[in-house]
């Protein structure tokens, strides 16, 4: 049951391009942890017997749970800046949740001495971009532009993909 629950879970969770090879690489590394637990605590209810191996799995699960309390997560801070929240886009079709694909362009705004700064932290995010799924991305700087501006283009599948509902 709980298999089932985690593996809807992974496919609700996942983007929808990826969504195969999420669920894929989920039941195999689940499949996997069973074959080796299933193999590892297999020695010992040989050496020792079913009911030893047991009461050791029982004691090594709640020394675990003890274990947690020291050896904790870091703490998550804050960024040390608010980030701004963008307004949603000016759409003037009537979109839905599956209108795609979607050419989207953003404008930015950058100081001619910090171009080289910006331009290697957009190669950042042009993984970012194909990763989630886009494709034909671009990063250009226009010629006529009287301010200093970069325009980021590429192509989403999906509107939902974009982030709005």
């Amino acid at each position: 049951m709980v298999w089932a629950l985690f593996s809807i879970g992974v496919q609700l969770s996942a983007p929808r391009w990826v969504t195969g090879r999420s669920l894929a690489a989920y039941q195999a590394v689940s499949s996997d942890g069973i074959a080796v637990g299933s193999w590892g605590w297999g020695h010992p209810t040989d050496a020792a017997g079913v009911e030893t191996a047991l009461l050791a799995s029982a004691a090594l699960m709640l020394a675990s749970t003890f274990i947690g309390l020291f050896l904790t997560m870091p703490p998550i801070h804050a960024r040390s800046h608010e980030a701004e929240l963008l307004a949603d886009p000016e759409v003037r079709l009537p979109l839905t949740g599956r209108s795609g694909p979607l050419v989207v362009e953003i404008e930015y705004r950058v100081a001619p001495e910090n171009a080289w700064a910006f331009h290697n932290i957009m190669q950042e995010v042009q993984l970012f971009r194909q990763r989630n799924g886009d494709y034909g991305w671009s990063i250009a700087r226009p010629c006529k532009s009287a301010a200093p501006m970069d325009i980021e283009t590429c192509t989403q599948m999906r509107f939902f993909e974009h982030g709005y509902e």
